[in-house]
């Protein structure tokens, strides 16, 4: 081949060469958009996030008010049924009468009050009729003496000599004196005199 055969067949190879070069960078151009296409972006963060630690919420104030001073509470009475009202005691009010132990006054009655309010209820028994008599010593405090107060002045009548400001009602002579409630209660007492020598008995004791 002569040398102008050789000029004239080298343009089209040369072209041939661009031709490659170029689809091979369009090839490689194309891989890397679709490998980017693929990544997941970058986490933006969260608009609701501060970028300072929020202050600690300080604690609500309390007022400043002085506390109220407590309610008067009931107090023991500090005796027993044998002190309350002595074995002598009872012998002389009447000699068939003996101190029952252990007996629980009825529910609502003067007797289980007393014994709500730290006081005590003592149980006496007739042997020869069976007949009962409970006597009671409490000191509830002064609200519990107004309400008490209160509730006689409807149901009861007031009654002299028990040993103190006293009222009678419903076979019950009930007396205040001091900071004491005394009570004596019997299905057979008919008048406050029925309770007289038992309940100036009792005050005289817890004085």
């Amino acid at each position: 081949m002569n040398s102008l055969d050789s000029l004239a067949t080298t343009p089209p190879r040369a072209s041939m060469l661009h031709r490659t070069a170029g689809i091979g960078v369009a090839v490689v151009l194309a891989l890397s958009l679709v490998a980017c296409a693929g990544e997941d972006p970058a986490p933006k963060p969260s608009e609701t996030q501060s970028s300072s630690p929020s202050a600690n919420p300080s604690p609500s104030e309390e007022p400043n008010a002085e506390p109220s001073a407590p309610p008067a509470e009931a107090t023991p009475v500090g005796i027993t049924c044998s002190q309350l009202i002595t074995a002598d005691d009872i012998y002389a009010y009447n000699p068939n009468l003996t101190l029952v132990d252990g007996q629980t006054p009825e529910s609502g009655s003067p007797g289980a009050r007393a014994v709500a309010a730290e006081g005590i209820a003592c149980h006496y028994m007739n042997l020869t009729s069976g007949e009962s008599i409970v006597v009671s010593a409490s000191s509830p405090g002064p609200d519990a003496l107004a309400q008490v107060r209160s509730e006689l002045s409807g149901t009861a009548t007031p009654a002299e000599g028990l040993g103190g400001e006293g009222w009678f009602g419903d076979g019950t002579a009930t007396v205040i004196s001091g900071p004491y409630l005394v009570t004596a209660s019997s299905d057979f007492f008919t008048a406050a005199a029925d309770a007289q020598q038992l309940t100036t008995t009792a005050i005289s004791h817890l004085g």
